[in-house]
């Protein structure tokens, strides 16, 4: 909730830090933590021009398996309409050096 809102407010945005993460088991974690489908809903909504996946490789808080959800963000991106360069899933322990001048990596 809030997305579409916030990209209205503050139009421009270069990149998306969102948690996907402790997703699982969806009954109990859904009040939490959004999912990969709801992550990426969100980020369309926001109008980011880069969705950057955060703490998916911090701490094992949901039952899905260690690596899982940068995994399950690239299959889901597959089969969507998107376009993959949007997305910059890092490796655990990856930095990532960004220019928020030209929005680029």
């Amino acid at each position: 909730k809030g997305f579409k809102e916030t990209g209205k407010k503050y139009p421009g945005i270069d990149y998306a830090f969102i948690a996907t993460t402790a997703y699982h088991p969806r009954w109990f974690m859904h009040y939490q933590h959004m999912n990969i489908p709801e992550a990426v809903k969100g980020f369309k909504e926001l109008g980011a021009k880069y969705f950057i996946p955060t703490q998916w490789g911090t701490f094992h808080l949901g039952s899905e398996p260690a690596g899982f959800p940068g995994l399950e963000l690239k299959r889901f991106i597959q089969t969507q309409d998107i376009d993959p360069s949007l997305f910059k899933i890092m490796d655990i322990g990856e930095i990532l050096k960004i220019s928020p001048s030209n929005g680029r990596f």
